[in-house]
C-alpha cells in the first residue's frame, strides 16, 4: 500500500523514509508479513502456455537474480531457457528499473581483519570467479589487500 502510494505520487525516491516512519505504526494496526514491497507480480506461462507460476519482484531485488532464481524453481520442461528468461526480462524490465541482464550466481559479504564490511563479492552467470575477484578489489579504492579476509 506505502509503495503504492509513493509510486502514484511520484515520490518513490521517499520510499524508504516513508516506509521507515509509517510502518512500525501500520503494523501495529495490522499484520505485517514482510517490509519490502512487491513491486513487480504476474503470472508466468510457458511458450506453450503451461502455467509456470507467480513471479514476484520485491524493492531491492534485481529482477534477472529474481528471474533467474523463479525458472530454477520451475519443473517444467522450457526449450529454451536462456532465451525465455531474457524475453521475461524484457518484458518486467518495461514496467520496472532493470540494472544488468545477468544473474548473480555467487554472492559473499567481505569483511576486512577487524569485521568492518568492505562490501560484497559477486559473481555473475559466464563469469569467472577471478575476474570477480579482480572486479571486487578494483572497487576497493586503494585498500590493501592485506585486510581483506576473502575466506
Amino acid at each position: 500500500v506505502l509503495y503504492d502510494f509513493a509510486k502514484k505520487n511520484s515520490i518513490t525516491d521517499q520510499f524508504d523514509r516513508l516506509s521507515d516512519v509509517l510502518l512500525p505504526k501500520l503494523c501495529e494496526l495490522v499484520i505485517c508479513t514482510r517490509n519490502r514491497p512487491r513491486i513487480w507480480k504476474n503470472s508466468i506461462q510457458s511458450d506453450g502456455k503451461q502455467e509456470l507460476g507467480t513471479l514476484e519482484i520485491f524493492g531491492g531485488d534485481e529482477p534477472i537474480d529474481a528471474i533467474d532464481v523463479f525458472l530454477r524453481g520451475v519443473t517444467v520442461d522450457i526449450e529454451n531457457r536462456h532465451a525465455f528468461r531474457q524475453n521475461l526480462l524484457g518484458i518486467v524490465c518495461q514496467s520496472i528499473p532493470c540494472s544488468r541482464s545477468v544473474p548473480v550466481i555467487y554472492r559473499k559479504t567481505i569483511d576486512d581483519e577487524n569485521g568492518t564490511r568492505l562490501g560484497e563479492l559477486t559473481i555473475l552467470e559466464d563469469e569467472e570467479a577471478i575476474d570477480a575477484a579482480v572486479r571486487f578489489i578494483r572497487k576497493l579504492n586503494g585498500r590493501s589487500i592485506d585486510e581483506i579476509a576473502l575466506k
